[in-house]
């Protein structure tokens, strides 16, 4: 996870690099970063991560498995 800090300061280097020329996303290029994430970001600088921390669901295969083990074991 990427801090606002440091956020704010990709920002600051990708729109130095515009300012001299380069485009968007030959300066995310250059240090490995994806151009998409950055827009996202530019959006609303101010959001940190939004990504939910709730319930994460079972893949369905996991619940198969555990089904086929019950039946094997009850047989």
């Amino acid at each position: 996870m990427t801090s606002l800090a440091e956020r704010s300061q990709i920002i600051t280097w990708v729109q130095k690099a515009m300012n001299f020329g380069a485009r968007q996303d030959r300066a995310c290029t250059v240090i490995n970063f994806n151009a998409r994430t950055l827009q996202r970001w530019q959006v609303n600088q101010s959001l940190g991560d939004q990504r939910s921390c709730g319930h994460k669901h079972r893949q369905t295969s996991s619940v198969c498995e555990g089904v086929n083990t019950y039946w094997r074991l009850s047989i």
